[in-house]
């Protein structure tokens, strides 16, 4: 009898372990998958632009044989055979398409006139159009990823793109320590008409209203670290150190 009881003890327990590891199985296999699932950089539809870089304020030559050259690349991944096209801003008449085949990595280089129409050299001015048009916005007939390259001799910029569906409204700036000569900021890309910014921290900035596909570039020699910016509706926002210290 007694060793019944033990018996029944014992198959009870191992019961209980069974059906303890089968619900944390199934737990982490609903975690891992949805985790999985959720890429929070894949979409069909971005706003990009390229900050200054180092201190060249224009885009001098596009053929790598020069150290004052800047050269921008939009690097495509696909998860379905797609068609992605680009729309400049500052002149429609630079638009292309192109195609991405699934799992294909896709590198495109800005001619020298879509790369004059995308860099942002200039400080924001909202009586200077050229100022302000530097978008590109990037739209693809399957999900992607998006990656944008800014390179210039001895310094290259990387950042990872995030789908409009996946922006936001607040931002708090981190900033980098720059180079002699060089200037710690930051890059905002409005996805909505009227879009007001509002900036608040060590630094005063006064804010700004901005259209859909305009461009706000802040630069300064003086430290806008901890900048809080505020949105009233979805923006992309980039730090941009121009040179900075690691």
């Amino acid at each position: 009898m007694n060793i019944n009881y033990k018996l029944y003890k014992f198959m009870k327990f191992k019961k209980l372990k069974l059906i303890v590891s089968t619900l944390f199985l199934l737990l982490f296999s609903f975690i891992a998958k949805n985790a999985s699932a959720e890429v929070a950089n894949t979409g069909k539809e971005f706003y990009v632009t390229f900050g200054q870089n180092t201190n060249i304020t224009s885009v001098a030559f596009l053929n790598g044989t020069t150290r004052d050259t800047v050269q921008m690349q939009l690097r495509v991944t696909a998860t379905a055979n797609a068609q992605v096209k680009l729309h400049f801003a500052a002149n429609a008449a630079l638009d292309t398409t192109f195609s991405v085949a699934q799992g294909q990595i896709y590198d495109y280089t800005l001619t020298y006139n879509q790369a004059v129409a995308a860099y942002c050299g200039l400080a924001y001015n909202v009586n200077n159009s050229a100022s302000y048009l530097r978008s590109i916005q990037v739209t693809s007939t399957a999900p992607i990823n998006l990656v944008a390259l800014n390179v210039v001799w001895a310094s290259i910029e990387a950042s990872a793109i995030f789908p409009v569906e996946k922006l936001g409204m607040n931002y708090y700036h981190v900033g980098m320590t720059p180079a002699a000569s060089n200037s710690n900021g930051f890059v905002i890309i409005a996805t909505e008409d009227n879009t007001k910014v509002d900036f608040s921290g060590p630094v005063t900035i006064p804010s700004v209203t901005l259209n859909k596909g305009w461009v706000y570039q802040y630069n300064s020699m003086q430290n806008p670290t901890g900048t809080i910016i505020t949105a009233s509706k979805p923006v992309a926002y980039f730090q941009n150190t121009t040179n900075g210290v690691v």
